[in-house]
Order: structure tokens, then C-alpha cells, then sequence
């Protein structure tokens, strides 16, 4: 099972609608964002390198909420469908999520994970490395007793990079092998690997 894949939350089927062609869901905000109390358990040296990312696929809702009694925090989201701001402990506990969006439009939310490396023409790969590595034991904590079928992270891709290549210590250099057309960093084919370089920053960088 690709990790891109990983979870597909299906948001609650109710709301009222408030005007023709709109409609409003509140759900539990656990819902919306699977996983992501279990996440912010974890002590914080242990995921220091990565982060997750809630993405919403199929529809975008036009506005996003997080209700904490009378108040609402906008949640901004981007053209990609992805929520740049998450809740805390506390508001995932407690809070609920007002979900904005076409009249009986299906939701479901994506969880991805991100280092936390900055993309750029040169990045340093011992740090994708060290990404990848905790969010493959991040991801067995989380699933729990299911840890048996958490997915197996390998590597990162590098969507809108074009193609790269691997710099190792001795200065030799390779090519990135390409993943569905994406270029593809698995620390473990590279071992000695300084840097990964591209001609132009990538738009992203996914652990996969």
C-alpha cells in the first residue's frame, strides 16, 4: 500500500444546508484530522525531522473552522487541498471542525508525511535520511497493535524537481531514479550520500 495513501478519513454525511448550492458539517474535529493526537504524543525529539500534512482530496472545502465553544479559528487551505494550520492537543480533544462546502459534497482527507527540510536546488541528505527514519517509527506507534501494516516508508520524492542527482562525499554523482515520472531519494540505494541536487527547487518533498 503506498504511504501517499496511507489514511482516507471519510468526513460525517450531515449538516443543514444554509443557502442553495452551500452547506455546513460539524464534525469532531478527531475526525477530521486522524492520527494527529497520537502524533503530538509523541516526545517531541522523536519527530523533530518530519510533519504530518491532512490534505483534503475529491472536493476542497470552501472554508474550514475550528469551533472551541462560541469561538471559530479559521483553518486556511490551500489550492492543493492541504490545512496549513492544525490544531493543538487540546482543540483535537475537545474542539470540533465547520466544514464549509457545496451542497452534499463527499469529503474525505489524506495523511501525508513531510520533512521538515526546506526544498531547495541542494538539500543535505543526511537529513532526508534521518526524516524518513522517524516517520517510519512515528508510523508504527501510531497504528498501535495494527503497527503490523503501517506503511514502510523508503524514501522521499521530489514532486515538481525535475530530474536530480545524488552528490556522495567523493564527489561522484548519480541520477535520482524516477517514481511515476517524480524523482526519488531512498537513502538506503545511496549510502555516502552528501547532498541531493536538482537545477531548480521541487515544489514539495513527501516521505513515501
Amino acid at each position: 500500500m503506498s504511504s501517499r495513501r496511507w489514511v482516507l478519513a471519510g468526513l460525517l454525511a450531515l449538516g443543514a444546508a444554509t443557502s442553495a448550492g452551500a452547506e455546513e458539517r460539524r464534525v469532531p474535529a478527531k475526525k477530521v484530522f486522524p492520527y494527529l493526537d497520537a502524533y503530538l504524543r509523541i516526545p517531541p525529539a522523536q519527530r523533530s525531522r518530519f510533519t504530518p500534512a491532512y490534505v483534503f482530496i475529491k472536493t476542497r472545502p470552501t472554508a474550514l473552522w475550528l469551533v472551541e465553544g462560541a469561538a471559530r479559528t479559521p483553518l486556511p487551505v490551500d489550492a492543493e487541498g492541504r490545512v496549513l494550520r492544525l490544531p493543538n492537543a487540546e482543540q483535537i480533544e475537545r474542539g470540533e471542525i465547520l466544514v464549509s462546502g457545496p451542497d452534499k459534497a463527499r469529503y474525505s482527507v489524506r495523511l501525508e508525511m513531510h520533512p521538515l527540510v526546506a526544498p531547495a536546488a541542494e538539500m543535505d541528505a543526511a537529513s532526508l535520511s534521518a526524516a524518513v527514519s522517524q516517520a517510519s517509527a512515528a508510523a508504527k506507534s501510531l497504528a498501535g497493535p495494527l503497527s503490523f501494516a503501517a506503511p514502510k516508508f523508503s524514501g522521499v520524492l521530489f514532486p515538481g524537481g525535475a530530474q536530480g542527482e545524488v552528490i556522495y562525499a567523493n564527489g561522484r554523482r548519480a541520477a535520482l531514479p524516477l517514481d511515476k515520472g517524480v524523482a526519488r531519494f531512498n537513502p538506503a540505494d545511496h549510502p555516502g550520500a552528501r547532498v541531493v541536487h536538482f537545477a531548480k527547487a521541487p515544489q514539495d518533498l513527501l516521505i513515501d
